[in-house]
């Protein structure tokens, strides 16, 4: 796969997404785009952008199923559809990050910040929120809530 400033200015990238391609990838990216590569980007400050390369084709989308984010500053990532069933994100900064129907089937959120996160359509089943910072997050159509007992 090769991905250069020209591909993303061939799909309508943003300015800032595009600045940060540049800076992360001077000479573009030439060869296969692994699950190591795509943690790198969301680690460095790319996850802004994620979703939406997955979206456009861009980049192919790895599942981060099982996945230790323990801790991960993920503020504001886009990560629409993205595939976190059984993630480890304790303690994650989640804050406004969109999650739209993400899977977090038994993720563990023990003490996430989830404050303003786009939840609409997530599936939480079986996800621990203990502790977790739901505040002014969005949770409209999210399946698999129950109320505490």
């Amino acid at each position: 796969m090769n991905v250069t400033t020209e591909t993303l200015l061939g799909r309508s990238a943003c300015a800032p997404g595009i600045a940060w391609f540049e800076a992360a990838f001077p000479d573009g990216f030439a060869g296969e785009w692994t699950a190591d590569h795509q943690r790198w980007l969301i680690a460095s400050g790319g996850a802004r952008w994620l979703g939406w390369a997955w979206g456009s084709g861009v980049l192919p989308a790895w599942s981060m199923a099982g996945q230790d984010w323990s801790g991960a500053d993920l503020t504001g990532a886009d990560l629409r559809r993205a595939d976190l069933r059984q993630a480890n994100l304790r303690q994650a900064n989640l804050e406004r990050a969109d999650l739209t129907r993400a899977d977090l089937t038994a993720a563990d959120l023990t003490g996430a910040d989830l404050w303003g996160a786009d939840l609409t359509g997530a599936d939480l089943t079986g996800a621990d929120l203990t502790g977790a910072n739901l505040t002014g997050a969005n949770l409209t159509r999210a399946v698999g809530l129950s109320e505490p007992a």
